[in-house]
């Protein structure tokens, strides 16, 4: 499981709400941050919390953002070298996806 934690400009855009962070998962890139940049077109910006590995992907459609962004992460790997099973291995480990926030969640 792997959190992606995400600007409210992101957010408000994903027209998401954020889930509490879920617990640290079995991945070596750890969650991700992302931030929506006003381009044209749309560009997402990821930056891993364990090695700093950057992606960047078109932030249109919303709707597929997640399925895109793993894919985005497995062919970004392959591209640096890493071997096709750790990479696959990598891509697994991260799924499920949660949307959660880079700003810490209000406590109830």
């Amino acid at each position: 499981m792997t959190a992606l934690r995400c600007t409210q400009k992101l957010l408000m855009a994903m027209k998401a709400t954020p889930s509490a962070p879920p617990v640290p998962g079995a991945n070596r890139l750890g969650d991700w941050s992302l931030n929506l940049l006003h381009t044209r077109p749309k560009l997402v910006v990821a930056v891993s919390e364990h090695d700093r590995l950057g992606l960047v992907l078109e932030a249109a459609p919303y709707a597929t953002l997640q399925q895109r962004f793993v894919d985005a992460v497995f062919v970004q790997l392959l591209a640096i070298g890493v071997a096709a099973d750790a990479a696959r291995r990598e891509r697994d480990a991260m799924q499920p996806l949660t949307i959660t926030s880079t700003t810490p969640m209000p406590i109830a």
